[in-house]
């Protein structure tokens, strides 16, 4: 649980556009849905999103 919380909390503002909270939370919801519990995915996830977290946004709206 840590784990996912440090990985998580390492994407911050400048990683997201405008530097909006909104978009912050978004893009960690979206990891954690996606990951669906998988720590190992939660990384990648993670590397992921600090190159673009849009990415992560769709990703996580394409997966049902």
């Amino acid at each position: 649980m840590k784990l996912v919380i440090d990985e998580l909390s390492s994407i911050t503002l400048k990683d997201v556009m405008a530097e909006s909270e909104y978009n912050l939370l978004n893009t960690r919801m979206a990891i954690l849905k996606i990951a669906k519990g998988n720590v190992e995915e939660v990384k990648e996830f993670t590397k992921c999103a600090k190159l673009d977290f849009r990415d992560l946004i769709i990703w996580s709206m394409q997966d049902k």
